[in-house]
């Protein structure tokens, strides 16, 4: 509540005051740092929500395409303070599936606010959408997520987030989802960290029935995969919105086997 009361007054002086060029700039330093602490709390939140078992998800047929231009313009701003080139390949116009917003968003959040945090400045982040049925993902992967009945029938939403730090060691890669802990010496840190995010993260991907993964990059940096299930069948029936009903469940799956591919790359330096 305190911090609630701090963000509002700030949000109507941006909104509806004239300020100078200086004075704009201290009010959104401001804004940027409350709705940081913000965030932080609720990760603190949602990490004892996890410990005690508390934390459910409640899925909705969504079109996420648009909550991930959203999040990649959050970030917008950092990459452009720090001189990195961050860009967005997504060959999905639309990609409709069964998810909980609140969680994607997480990830998604909790993955780049990582990435940003090792990138020096002149190199790169890059944040990959892909589809995939359950064949086509690699074998290594299919264990850790759900699947039933015909595989050849699930499709699975992949992200792919690939940085440009220092990397993560083989033997660092079982420890970086553990509570708290962080890569030891780091040289870079555009975002200070808490050692919270990436084992949030690992524990809402698994609640999602999906994967996470580390993989290896030809050049340095880390690379974070996540792989999830889009049908609404990888779900208990007290976790799936009851709103949406019987003919949207079946229209959903319909719309993920047919979808058609255009282009989307967007790209900020």
């Amino acid at each position: 509540t305190p911090l609630t009361l701090i963000a509002s007054p700030i949000d109507e002086v941006i909104s509806n005051e004239k300020l100078s060029d200086a004075g704009m700039e201290n009010m959104q330093v401001a804004k940027r740092n409350t709705d940081r602490m913000l965030r932080l709390i609720n990760q603190i939140l949602d990490f004892r929500k996890i410990q005690n078992d508390k934390m459910k998800v409640l899925v909705e047929q969504v079109d996420i395409i648009p909550l991930i231009l959203k999040i990649y313009g959050n970030f917008v701003p950092m990459a452009h303070t720090h001189r990195i080139d961050f860009r967005l390949f997504c060959p999905l116009d639309s990609f409709v599936m069964y998810t909980d917003v609140d969680k994607l968003e997480k990830i998604l959040f909790n993955l780049l606010s990582n990435a940003f945090k090792y990138t020096p400045a002149g190199k790169d982040i890059k944040m990959l959408v892909r589809s995939y049925s359950y064949e086509e993902l690699n074998e290594s992967y299919r264990s850790e997520v759900y699947h039933k009945g015909d595989c050849n029938e699930m499709r699975y939403l992949m992200l792919r987030i690939e940085d440009s730090g220092k990397g993560i060691s083989k033997e660092e890669r079982d420890k970086v989802f553990i509570p708290f802990y962080q890569v030891p010496e780091s040289t870079v840190a555009n975002v200070p960290g808490t050692g919270i995010g990436l084992s949030l993260v690992y524990s809402i991907v698994k609640l999602c029935r999906g994967g996470i993964f580390i993989e290896d990059m030809d050049h340095t940096g880390a690379c974070f995969v996540v792989v999830l299930p889009i049908s609404p069948m990888a779900f208990k029936e007290e976790e799936i919105d009851t709103s949406i009903g019987e003919e949207g469940i079946m229209d959903s799956q319909a719309d993920s086997l047919d979808m058609a591919n255009g282009g989307t790359e967007m790209s900020e330096s």
